[in-house]
């Protein structure tokens, strides 16, 4: 089924945000904010730490909640939180 012209701009024009731990080797800091496909902007790190992709969140009103989520023991953002910053400081 083809997407309409309003979904296809919809797609394009989604702001995401980057709540993982800075990597500056990447160009990668907490809180930036993306506009464009993630996978293909940060394809090189993604490969090496294939966690990072998990921590891009959209820019909408769950973005707090996610936020906050990264310091609570047992939730997904802090799951791959903590595992970045393990594969970050490594290597």
């Amino acid at each position: 089924m083809a997407k309409t012209k309003q979904e296809q701009q919809e797609k394009k024009e989604t702001l995401k945000m980057y709540i993982g731990p800075s990597i500056e080797k990447a160009g990668l800091s907490n809180g930036c904010v993306i506009r464009g496909d993630e996978n293909k902007i940060y394809e090189k790190i993604i490969k090496e730490i294939p966690e990072l992709k998990n921590l891009f969140v959209n820019v909408d009103e769950s973005l707090a909640l996610r936020k906050k989520a990264i310091f609570e023991n047992g939730t997904n953002e802090n799951f791959y939180y903590e595992k970045v910053l393990e594969k970050k400081n490594r290597g």
